[in-house]
């Protein structure tokens, strides 16, 4: 592999990192999640009252994990 690949592959980690912290952050899992203790009707509102900016929230966070690939191929090989 030449050095300009393993340099990309390299930064796949931290950009998965920014990418999934933003999709949380948008889905409202960020600064913290919904704790044990809520109910039942606060969770299910939480899910429910915007769920295309939680579903975008997750895909964007879904994406932001699969970035991490290119970089842990570079540590396998």
């Amino acid at each position: 592999m030449n050095q300009k690949v393993l340099n990309v592959a390299a930064l796949g980690g931290p950009l998965a990192l920014v990418v999934t912290l933003v999709g949380w952050l948008l889905a409202g899992m960020l600064p913290l999640p919904i704790g044990p203790s809520t109910s039942t009707a606060d969770v299910v509102g939480f899910y429910t009252d915007e769920p295309n900016r939680v579903m975008a929230g997750f895909v964007i966070a879904s994406l932001g994990v699969v970035l991490a690939a290119p970089m842990f191929a570079l540590v396998s090989v």
